[in-house]
């Protein structure tokens, strides 16, 4: 009986370890995926093979999966495989479940739904206190204040964001927010050359061998900074770098931006009719993954391009469409946008009165969300944060003078003791040289005397012995 209980053990324990190592080998094969790009082979692996995991594995697969579901633009779907996980991890694996609440915060950013994401963030933290939790949550709590429009407390998330992951030398997460912070700027700063640096600077952090999702989505906000600055050879420059890297790319958000930016650039450059034509494939991509955020912008830009050309009731369709998706996101920014556009065709379709009321909707837009102390704000953390940035770095090189100076004084110390030392070496071996020398010629007198002593004994004696013969043979 023992042995039969000991042979089970042994069995049940190869189980769990092939079935652990298959598992590793499972998570390592979507990874692989996921970073050549190969996002719907990794979304395939991943929801087949989660159902068969232990708990808490499985947990970690859905939290995969949802990322997967929400770099291909699957909204609706990530949020569904995020919950799963939740539903998994919930009061057995903290971290995991705080991974999951993460990414189901993230995803109804996105998706407009502003509810408890402050709460599901603070949730986060507690299960799990790490830094690395603590720079995913603060992420995510800049995109949320970036969407309420409210963009000083978007930045100083954001900036506590970089300053954490300075900290942890987290590369890729500093590169990330870099970026976001220079969409911002972007927005509500007229110097672009602030938001090109934020962009250069989140360049300079990510690995051009193997460009990531950031790097490709920065060279298109170049590009549109370009464009704002009148300087469309650099635009298209920056704009074709990132449309070579998404050439065969699965990421439908990440593609569609980038046709999107291609659009704006064809329109600057007098090519209307071409860029109305291509607007199409993002506008289609976008409504079929539901990305409703980057969807109005699309409405937005392509109701002013028909309207130059005189399509007139496509213009007031997009327009009412990208209305109620600003209404349903409550964002401020662009129904002012919207009810600027509407007044325009009102005003050009003859309908007077309708433009009125439209352009004074747009004013109260504007004034929520362009004020002078809205924008003095937005200037005041960056000088703020600036300033701190400076004084950090003079508290750093004071640091480090003061840690030199304490280097020095180590270092003049251990000199001078090792001086001291040899020094004392020094006098001892000298003293027993010394002492050496004078045994040496004690050893060397005693030596003499003795001799001396036997030649004396010697000569006695044979003068002894002459004498006795002597007498001996008178």
């Amino acid at each position: 009986m023992t042995f039969q209980k000991a042979l089970f053990l042994g069995l049940s324990l190869v189980v769990v370890v092939a079935r652990a190592q298959q598992s590793g080998g499972i998570y390592d094969s979507a990874l692989h995926y996921i970073e050549h790009g190969k996002l719907k082979s990794a979304a395939t692996l991943l929801a087949r093979e989660a159902p068969r995991q232990s708990p808490s594995v499985r947990a970690e697969y859905f939290a995969l999966l949802g990322s997967v579901y929400e770099d291909q633009g699957y909204l609706i779907a990530a949020h569904e495989a995020y919950v799963k996980s939740k539903r998994i991890a919930i009061e057995r694996y903290k971290v995991p479940q705080a991974r999951a609440i993460n990414g189901i915060a993230r995803v109804n950013v996105a998706r407009g739904n502003y509810d408890s994401i402050l709460y599901y963030l603070t949730i986060s933290r507690q299960l799990d206190p790490s830094a690395e939790n603590a720079i995913a949550t603060k992420q995510v709590e800049g995109k949320y204040w970036q969407a309420k429009n409210q963009y000083d407390k978007a930045l100083s998330a954001l900036q506590n964001a970089l300053d954490a992951a300075s900290q942890a030398k987290d590369r890729n997460s500093m590169a990330i927010i870099l970026s976001s912070m220079g969409s911002i700027y972007f927005s509500h700063n007229p110097d672009m050359q602030v938001a090109l640096g934020f962009y250069k600077r989140s360049n300079q952090l990510d690995d051009t061998l193997r460009p990531s999702v950031t790097l490709i989505r920065n060279y298109c906000r170049m590009a549109n900074s370009y464009m704002v600055l009148g300087d469309h050879e650099n635009a298209g420059r920056y704009l074709t770098r990132a449309e070579q890297l998404t050439v065969n790319s699965e990421y439908l958000t990440l593609k569609a931006y980038v046709l999107s930016t291609r659009v704006i650039l064809l329109a600057e450059q007098g090519q209307i009719a071409q860029a109305v034509e291509l607007s199409e494939v993002p506008i289609r991509i976008k409504r079929e993954i539901g990305d409703k955020r980057q969807l109005q912008n699309d409405l937005l830009n392509v109701a002013e391009l028909r309207m130059m050309i005189g399509q007139y009731d496509q213009a007031e369709k997009l327009l009412a469409e990208g209305t109620a998706i600003s209404h349903n996101l409550h964002d401020l920014v662009y129904l002012k946008y919207f009810y600027n556009r509407r007044s325009q065709l009102d005003s050009i379709s003859g309908h007077y009165l309708s433009a009125y009321e439209n352009l004074k909707k747009s004013f109260i837009y504007k004034d929520s969300t362009f004020s002078v102390d809205h924008l003095r704000a937005v200037n005041e953390i960056r000088e703020k944060y600036e300033a701190e940035q400076k004084e950090k770095i003079i508290a750093e090189k004071e640091l480090q003078i003061e840690e030199q100076k304490y280097q020095r004084a180590i270092i003049l110390g251990v000199f001078i003791t090792v001086v001291l030392i040899l020094f004392v070496i020094l006098l001892l071996i000298r003293s027993r040289s010394r002492t050496k020398l004078q045994q040496e010629k004690q050893v060397r007198l005693r030596t003499i005397v003795q001799t001396q002593e036997d030649v004396q004994q010697r000569i006695a004696r044979d003068l002894h012995d002459g004498l006795v013969q002597v007498l001996g043979a008178a």
